[in-house]
């Protein structure tokens, strides 16, 4: 290496101290004569460590030794697998059924887990006995056999296998009405709602959904508040608790918005936390107002065939968003209160009482305050309210309707009396232009067009109501 050697190597005699250094090691390489390389070079003595010294060297030597032990037989460790439970024939049909529609078998007890034929058979092949296959020996018997059932429906206050043929969702409430203190319940929804009007309608929706399990609203329920965790969601909580947890589901908008609706195969209530906008969403949008005012649903389940069943489900909705859902004023699908509170003064011995603490306590948790407010609910009369008609109208709706208006509409409101828009005949181009450049984005046209159609819609309605009540008059009611 030039600069390292001195007198500096020519690169001839580099070459050659380099063969003749690889010729040395074929012929001299430790072990070549055929003794081991050790014997070659030999072991030179380590000096002996003083006493103390060799016994903490030993004994680290000894721990690190044991700690791999330790860890080797952790590795190697098996843990014991709990056994599988082993049906009787009995018992398995007890406990399955099959939907023919879906040709599937479902658990009774844990209706999510859901088989196919090959994943049934695989299962419980002990079971075959002399068949070739557990479901050859069951649908080849017409006694002692799994329930074979047209399909599923969700009928409240039915029995689990209808006349019909069908296998019923609806599982009955474990709580039992009974007459009782409902103080603080009554206080929490006055705390909420200051205004009485809208506790009013709070109690009768909430009282009209468990008089008329059976009965699909025609309304649902939207509770706005700007300010979270106030209290709000207790509602939702307590009707689960009221009807029995497994006939309420609680979604989030993702849930919603996915598209798979296995959910509402067991359910009386949907409660759906914190929507944040579904303004933009069309299709999220569209599907929610038509399970609220639908009879029915499609059964859309991951990797299973859809298929349409009749549903009753009632919607809670909470948002801390006004602009939530996009309304109008013809729209009578949502009753929308609103709170404006902020947290209880007394702070957490205030949520404490309502939602109890760790599972135990509060109105959710204590069963005999649970049974009075059911026992009131159930025979709280109800005048001429009904959750088969549209939905009162309540200043909180009438917020929201503002609050959706696209901005080209709220712009076409404020101008009802300028140029283009007070003209008989107008295309929304011509009201594009008028408008300030900020807002003739894209989808401006197809915004004002809407507005537009919503606008007829509305002065028609008015001109039917104003003409029914002239004549009305005329004949002098």
């Amino acid at each position: 290496v030039d600069g390292k050697c001195i007198p500096v190597w020519t690169f001839e005699e580099s070459k050659a101290k380099a063969r003749n250094a690889w010729e040395y090691l074929k012929e001299n390489a430790p072990g070549a004569l055929g003794g081991k390389p050790e014997e070659d070079f030999g072991v030179d003595p380590l000096d002996p460590l003083p006493p103390k010294e060799q016994a903490e060297q030993e004994t680290l030597i000894k721990e690190k030794a044991e700690r791999g032990e330790r860890k080797r037989k952790a590795q190697l460790e098996v843990r014991a697998i709990p056994p599988v439970k082993r049906y009787t024939l009995p018992e398995l049909c007890n406990e399955w059924v099959w939907l023919a529609p879906q040709k599937r078998f479902v658990n009774r007890l844990d209706p999510e887990f859901v088989l196919d034929k090959e994943a049934f058979n695989d299962l419980f092949q002990y079971l075959k006995g002399d068949a070739s296959s557990l479901t050859r020996r069951l649908f080849g018997q017409t006694t002692d056999t799994i329930p074979k059932l047209k399909g599923a429906v969700y009928r409240p206050a039915a029995d689990e296998f209808t006349d019909d043929g069908y296998w019923n969702g609806w599982r009955p409430s474990p709580v039992i009405a009974a007459k009782g203190d409902t103080t603080l319940f009554h206080a929490h929804i006055a705390y909420l709602f200051p205004n009485e009007s809208d506790q009013k309608l709070l109690l009768d929706w909430l009282a009209a959904v468990l008089q008329n399990p059976a009965t699909k609203p025609r309304h649902q329920l939207f509770i706005h508040g700007r300010i979270q965790r106030t209290g709000k969601t207790f509602f939702a909580r307590l009707m689960r608790e009221l009807l029995g947890r497994s006939n309420v589901q609680m979604l989030t908008q993702d849930i919603l918005e996915n598209g798979f609706t296995g959910w509402a195969m067991r359910t009386k209530v949907v409660w759906i936390e914190e929507v944040r906008d579904l303004t933009g969403s069309k299709k999220a949008t569209s599907k929610l107002h038509s399970w609220a005012s639908e009879s029915t649903m499609t059964i859309n389940q991951k990797n299973l065939p859809t298929f349409v069943m009749d549903q009753v489900i009632a919607f809670i909705i909470f948002s801390n968003r006004l602009d939530a859902l996009a309304l109008d004023n013809s729209d009578g699908r949502y009753l929308v209160l609103r709170t404006d509170v902020g947290k209880h003064p007394n702070g957490a011995p205030y949520y404490s009482a309502v939602y109890g603490d760790n599972g135990r306590g509060g109105i959710l948790q204590t069963p005999a305050l649970l049974s009075a407010i059911l026992y009131e609910l159930l025979n709280r009369p109800l005048g001429g309210y009904s959750i088969e008609q549209a939905a009162p109208s309540t200043k909180a709706k009438r917020d929201m309707i503002a609050e959706s208006y696209s901005a080209q509409l709220q712009w076409m409101k404020d101008h009802d009396g300028g140029a283009p828009m007070r003209y008989r005949v107008k295309s929304a181009d011509e009201i594009v232009d008028a408008m300030p450049k900020r807002l003739q984005t894209i989808g401006a046209a197809k915004n004002v067009r809407e507005a537009l159609r919503d606008h007829f819609r509305d002065q028609q309605r008015e001109q039917f109501l104003l003409k029914a009540k002239t004549v009305l008059s005329e004949m002098g009611y």
